[in-house]
């Protein structure tokens, strides 16, 4: 399986070998995660910035990135980007999720 990383703000987005990684440059915290049970979903914009969860999502089948339109609580790994930055980060997903057998919905 191909090796797909991006970096997007201050994130090392990578996937390799079915194992999901995001490396921050502002904390040594690092997620690393099968990407079978990763579940991403990025909330509506405000004032300019967008939070971006990443978790633990049990139910097989389900998105791998998804929007949802009502506020976002913070859980897992999570992240205020610039809202100009969420496009590299579903760019980057839909390559996992087409690699991976999982769906990227708006």
């Amino acid at each position: 399986m191909e090796t797909i990383e991006a970096l997007v703000d201050e994130h090392l987005l990578r996937f390799s070998d079915g194992i999901f990684e995001l490396f921050s440059r502002r904390s040594f915290d690092s997620t690393r995660i099968p990407v079978q049970w990763l579940a991403v979903t990025v909330g509506e914009p405000k004032r300019g910035q967008i939070r971006i969860n990443f978790t633990r999502d049990g139910q097989a089948g389900s998105a791998l990135y998804r929007s949802l339109p009502e506020k976002l609580a913070r859980a897992g790994s999570s992240y205020l980007i610039p809202e100009g930055s969420e496009p590299g980060y579903r760019e980057f997903f839909t390559r996992v999720a087409a690699a991976t057998g999982r769906t990227v919905t708006p």
